[in-house]
C-alpha cells in the first residue's frame, strides 16, 4: 500500500501496487510502482509525484491553459519535470524551444527507460535539458521566456528567499510571457490560499486562474494560476489567442483532457475563490 498524508485529515492510498523499480539516486530515493488500473506510480522520497492515469489532468493544463493566452509560443522553460509529461505537452508547439531544469538526470533516465513517451522527448531537437537547481537557475541566469511553468517547488514556500517568488519568475518573461503554477494546497486551506492571493497581486500583473482536479494532491481540487504583463490575460476569456489553438477548434486536438472549446469553463470559478481573489463578478466574456 501507497500512503502519502497532508496532515492528520487528509491522506491518498493507493493498494495492491507492485514494485518495478528503485533506486537511490545522488539527490532523491525513487521508487516506481504499477497499479492495475492506474498505471505507473512515481514516488520520489516517499512523496507521490504523479500517477499515470493521472498525469494528463496536471500537466496538459499547466502548459495548455497559460498557452491559451499567447499568439505564438517560442521559447518555454519548465523548471522542475523530471517526468518529462510538460516538456511532452510543450513540444506540441511547432517551433517553440523547450528548456528544462532539473537537478537529477538518473530521474529523467528511470523515466526514458519505463514510460513510452520518455525518450521522445529526449531526442527531440528542441528539447533541452539542464541539470541544475531550478532556483539557482533563474538566479543567475537573464533569458526570458514565452512560457514558464514550474513543476517543481511550492512558490510561497520560497518566499524567504526571493520576497515575492510570482514577481521574480514573471521578470522572466518576454513582453508576451505567462508564468503558471499549481498552488500546493488544496481549494479549503483557507487561510494559506488568501495569502499566495494576496503575493501574486502585490506583481501588479494580469492573472487569471483554473480549478483544476489532481486527484494525487490531498484535498484533490487545487487551482491553477497564470500571470504576466501579457494584456490577453483575463478572466473572461472565451478563446484561445494561440493560433495552434485556433487550429483545434475545428478538429480533435491531440490532448487527453484539454480541449480549447472549453477555455471559458477552465477559466470559470466558484464565488468562494473569486472573493479571496477579489476578481468579483464575472459577467461577459472576452473572445
Amino acid at each position: 500500500m501507497l500512503y502519502f498524508a497532508e496532515n492528520d485529515t487528509i491522506s491518498l492510498q493507493l493498494r495492491a501496487v507492485k514494485i518495478l523499480h528503485q533506486e537511490i539516486t545522488p539527490f532523491h530515493k525513487v521508487q516506481l510502482f504499477l497499479h492495475s488500473q492506474l498505471g505507473k506510480i512515481l514516488v520520489i522520497d516517499d512523496e507521490i509525484h504523479h500517477i499515470e492515469a493521472f498525469a494528463p489532468l496536471y500537466h496538459e493544463m499547466l502548459i495548455h491553459l497559460p498557452a491559451s493566452f499567447i499568439e505564438n509560443i517560442h521559447t518555454v522553460l519548465i523548471l522542475g519535470g523530471g517526468s518529462l509529461y510538460a516538456a511532452q505537452e510543450a513540444l506540441r508547439y511547432p517551433g517553440a524551444e523547450v528548456v528544462m531544469v532539473d537537478h537529477d538526470p538518473k530521474i529523467l533516465g528511470i523515466i526514458c527507460r519505463f514510460y513510452a513517451h520518455g525518450n521522445a522527448v529526449i531526442d527531440n531537437p528542441r528539447f533541452h535539458h539542464i541539470a541544475a537547481d531550478a532556483a539557482d537557475y533563474i538566479d543567475s541566469n537573464n533569458s526570458c521566456y514565452d512560457l514558464i511553468a514550474n513543476d517543481c517547488f511550492d512558490l510561497y514556500s520560497l518566499r524567504e528567499r526571493w520576497k515575492n517568488p510570482f514577481q521574480v519568475l514573471s521578470s522572466h518573461l518576454t513582453g508576451f510571457g505567462v508564468c503558471s503554477d499549481v498552488i500546493y494546497r488544496h481549494i479549503f486551506d483557507r487561510r494559506n490560499k488568501s495569502r499566495i492571493f494576496n503575493q501574486l497581486k502585490t506583481t501588479g500583473t494580469a492573472r487569471a486562474c483554473s480549478l483544476i482536479v489532481v486527484p494525487e494532491y490531498p484535498g484533490i481540487l487545487h487551482v491553477l494560476t497564470m500571470w504576466g504583463i501579457n494584456a490577453n490575460i483575463s478572466q473572461r476569456r472565451s478563446a484561445p489567442i494561440n493560433k495552434l489553438q485556433q487550429k483545434w477548434l475545428s478538429c480533435e486536438g491531440p490532448c487527453e483532457i484539454y480541449n480549447p472549446q472549453f477555455l471559458a469553463a477552465y477559466l470559470h470559478l466558484p464565488r468562494y475563490l473569486r472573493n479571496r481573489m477579489e476578481l468579483g463578478k464575472v459577467v461577459c466574456l472576452e473572445r
